[in-house]
């Protein structure tokens, strides 16, 4: 009993939560403290800066990259892409986003 109890809660622990966004031109993804989110690109590509970071990082479709920073990424796009944002399940990812969007 106590063994199917450990591996329940080590499946609940190790289960991701993922959250997808469509950034059209000019749009821009906050977000707020996302050290450990890993950031995926299915369509199109974009621009990643971490605060304190001196490195931006571009990633296009089918590339992920891992952000490693506290603090705010912002996630850019000069034309129409598709992000996946994931994380472990403890880690809520929506309520840390903001969508940012292109001006007229």
């Amino acid at each position: 009993k106590d063994a199917k109890a450990n591996i329940a809660a080590n499946a609940t622990k190790n289960t991701l939560a993922t959250s997808f966004y469509q950034l059209d031109r000019g749009e821009l993804l906050e977000v707020e403290n996302g050290c450990g989110i890993t950031v995926s690109v299915t369509v199109g590509s974009i621009w990643i800066t971490q605060h304190h970071d001196t490195r931006d990082t571009l990633i296009a479709a089918g590339e992920s990259f891992h952000l490693d920073r506290p603090g705010t990424a912002v996630i850019s796009s000069r034309h129409i892409a598709q992000v996946q944002l994931t994380a472990p399940s403890y880690t809520a990812v929506d309520s840390r986003v903001a969508l940012l969007l292109a001006g007229p």
